[in-house]
């Protein structure tokens, strides 16, 4: 009998918690929101709107129509696409918009407020209905301005803000967007920087210098390039630009990017500088811009450009190793005959192995290890191999380091020795075989002559397997390297 007195009141319990929370809270909900929407200024749903017509008191007007799938064109007083950030910012402005107050309800003489000829009028259509909003003089403060609605009888006062978010010039409103181009899409790059040509292709989603020379590229620095120019946006656009006399500077222009993709080349060439002052807002390094194919000219800020160092040199990947950091698994470090191995655990977390087994470490230090070396560059390097690699100290190598990473067959190992104890020319090796080519290389760099295993060495000389785009060479590294690491395996061998 209890338990069914209890389920009674527990069902009455949840009627009038059903009660409250359904008549309620959502009617006060419901009726906030309505009160809510009855006022703002335009009664118009955002997404219905697909017109927009600004008019200023000189009869010039800029008209927008909504197109297919959302977009937005500014039919007049130019045809362009429409920047569809500004014109979504408009809209929400302007529907979202609810007056500060209601100065007058009736019998307006709306010339004493400046609006019997408005500065600026806003008409936004709908399928069923077009409001027209028209903003007056400003308010003895300057604070607010005074505005009327098209069919209501009332004088309203607005803040500023509303009239700086809906007074827009066709400039504002127009795509400024250079290019459509995406950097997945482009497949070649040909770059004249200040006069000197580099040819790039993307060959099995890794980039290439094809000319002048032949080697890996950064991928790091090409990425930032594409996307420079597929980002780039003009700070003002020639619509009519002239045909005399080259006023632009593009005919002899020693700066060009081409883009190719499946479609075809696209040119952009940077012409003549602009004048800083000439262009509204905070600029950097401006510069006219054609773009094959378009009629258009454009001012555009080109430091991601001229500014950059684009020659072979600074375009070449000098990179030692191929690791992606977060797939690595194991580390065997062989440092001057002493064994060290650090491993991860089950919950990512890393242990050692040897000198000696701890499994609390300082996960940042093996982190910073591993960084290191996959940011290894080489200075120069020396090719083919030689065969007498004692002069190297590689054939009873210093340093050994083998990286386990997660799928990978086999690990990476890197193989450093330094300095040779003495000249090569006096190791008393193969002297009838061929001149090795040191790519790069200053004369320190190929024959130092002292050894001293407890100090950093200047340059380090290392090969690696998998070799790099099948490159079979020994490269010079910076020594500091082998510093940094002595430093970080003293740490870890410390007990905490």
């Amino acid at each position: 009998m209890k338990g069914y007195k209890l389920l009674i009141y527990l069902s009455v319990l949840v009627a009038v918690l059903a009660y409250i929370y359904f008549v309620e809270i959502k009617h006060k909900q419901a009726e906030s929101e309505r009160k809510e929407l009855e006022s703002r200024i335009v009664q118009l749903d955002k997404d219905q709107i697909d017109r927009i017509r600004i008019s200023s008191p000189d009869g010039r007007a800029i008209n927008i129509k909504k197109s297919d799938h959302d977009n937005w064109n500014v039919i007049s007083p130019i045809n362009s696409a429409a920047d569809l950030r500004a014109v979504r910012n408009l809209l929400t402005a302007a529907t979202l918009a609810q007056p500060e107050k209601v100065i007058l309800e009736k019998d307006v003489k709306w010339k004493d407020y400046g609006l019997e000829k408005p500065n600026l009028e806003i008409s936004l259509t709908s399928p069923n209905k077009t409001v027209t909003i028209a903003f007056g003089a400003s308010n003895p403060s300057r604070s607010s301005y005074y505005l009327k609605v098209d069919g209501d009888s009332r004088l309203l006062l607005v803040p500023d803000t509303l009239k700086i978010s809906l007074d827009k010039k066709v400039f504002d409103l127009r795509d400024k967007s250079v290019s459509k181009l995406t950097p997945d899409n482009i497949q070649k790059v040909k770059i004249i920087h200040d006069g000197r040509k580099v040819e790039l292709e993307r060959i099995e989603r890794k980039w290439r210098i094809t000319s002048p020379v032949n080697a890996p590229a950064k991928r790091a620095k090409i990425g930032a390039l594409l996307r420079g120019i597929s980002d780039l946006h003009a700070k003002e656009i020639v619509d009519s630009p002239s045909a005399e006399n080259d006023p632009y500077k593009f005919k002899n222009s020693k700066n060009q990017i081409i883009l190719e993709t499946k479609d075809g080349e696209t040119t952009f060439t940077f012409g003549a500088t602009k004048d800083k002052k000439a262009v509204n807002g905070p600029s950097g390094n401006l510069r006219y811009l054609s773009v094959s194919g378009q009629k258009p000219l454009y001012v555009v800020d080109d430091n991601f450009f001229t500014g950059a160092k684009l020659d072979p040199a600074s375009l070449t990947d000098r990179s030692v190793v191929l690791i992606e950091p977060l797939i690595v698994e194991k580390i065997l470090i062989d440092f001057l005959g002493k064994e060290w191995e650090f491993a991860k655990t089950s919950d990512n977390k890393w242990k050692m192995e040897q000198p000696e087994h701890r499994d609390k470490l300082d996960d940042w230090r093996i982190s910073e290890i591993i960084w290191s070396l996959k940011d290894l560059t080489y200075k120069s390097m020396i090719t083919p191999v030689p065969d007498d690699l004692e002069p190297y100290r590689l054939n009873m190598p210093q340093l050994v380091i083998s990286v386990y990473q997660k799928a990978a067959a086999k690990p990476v190992k890197i193989t450093m020795g330094w300095p040779p104890p003495q000249r090569p020319s006096q190791t008393g090796g193969n002297n009838n075989s061929k001149p090795h080519e040191v790519v790069g290389a200053k004369k320190s760099e190929q024959q130092p002559d002292s050894v001293d295993l407890a100090a950093t060495p200047e340059n380090v000389y290392a090969t690696v397997e998998p070799k790099i785009d099948n490159q079979s060479a020994v490269y010079v590294l910076d020594g500091g390297f082998v510093g940094k690491l002595r430093a970080d395996l003293d740490q870890l061998e410390k007990k905490e």
